[in-house]
């Protein structure tokens, strides 16, 4: 009786020890938050479904510019074969666009963004930022794909964290983006999160990056929080709204000065003239006096 007990134990630490590799997105921020503070949502291992229709909340990424992921990686799962090849987890961003007239490949694949080993990132429980200096403009496949009304186009990022070499899963997180091409005058507000790691990529077609080198210990990371799903002619049209009120606002206070100014010279205008009447009706009454 005992010894079953000792070797369920021992399956059970051996089991658990291959399902833990979890990570999920902190920026932009993923449907379900996988964090220090939050990790039961770690694990998914099914891949991201297409955003709901009551899902209105969005990520704003600016398309013509680079972007700064950051990653919450709760267990490494580095339990690699040394004698196979196989010696490397990885991680993956790709974005999956809101256009019914893609192809199925686009459709069921995504496009990729980015591509890299996590052989540096040994730290469970960690933060990571990644840098990725590219614009997403640059990236052609990305570029030509995209469903654009005005300068506004929605869709998901996933991020896969593939541990099959740690002897491991896919484990996956989720989140929805707006890209515009066009950035707001104000940024949504932010917070501040510390990364424990960061690192800086560089990578313009989504190809395999190789391993990545840890360039700093900790950064601060601003994570902008998520806006409403809009169109990006409605945020020009608050924004033209805003510019004419205050434009109005300055014109009515121009007014008033005017008002005012105009005002005060018919005041001195009605008070030059009564004294001039005043000293003709005196002078008068003095010439009568004489005669």
């Amino acid at each position: 009786m005992f010894k079953k007990i000792i070797i369920c134990l021992v399956i059970v630490l051996c089991i658990s020890s291959y399902v833990n590799a979890q990570a999920g997105l902190m920026k932009p921020i993923a449907r379900v938050e996988c964090s220090k503070d939050d990790n039961k949502h770690c694990i998914q291992k099914k891949a991201c479904e297409k955003r709901k229709s009551t899902d209105q909340s969005v990520n704003l990424v600016e398309f013509n510019e680079g972007y700064e992921l950051l990653i919450y990686q709760f267990e490494a799962l580095m339990d690699f074969d040394l004698t196979s090849n196989c010696t490397a987890n990885t991680y993956t961003l790709q974005f999956f666009p809101e256009n019914q007239n893609l192809d199925a490949a686009i459709t069921n694949t995504g496009i990729q963004i980015i591509t890299f080993n996590q052989n540096e990132m040994l730290a469970n429980g960690s933060y990571y930022a990644v840098e990725i200096t590219t614009k997403f403009s640059e990236n052609k496949k990305l570029k030509d794909n995209m469903a654009w009304v005005g300068d506004t186009s929605y869709g998901y990022f996933q991020l896969t964290f593939d541990t099959r070499c740690g002897k491991g899963d896919y484990y996956y997180s989720c989140a929805n983006v707006m890209f515009t091409k066009k950035p707001l005058k104000k940024m949504p507000e932010s917070t501040l999160v510390v990364a424990d790691y960061s690192m800086t990529v560089t990578d313009s077609d989504g190809k395999q990056l190789g391993n990545v080198t840890i360039v700093q210990d900790s950064k601060s990371v601003s994570i902008p929080k998520m806006i409403k799903e809009k169109s990006r002619q409605d945020i020009d049209e608050e924004e033209k709204k805003k510019t004419e009120n205050s434009s109005n606002e300055g014109n009515l206070y121009n007014s008033e000065e005017g008002e005012e100014e105009t005002t005060g010279n018919h005041s001195s205008a009605v008070k030059v003239f009564s004294s001039i009447i005043s000293t003709v009706v005196v002078s008068i009454a003095t010439l009568s006096l004489l005669l």
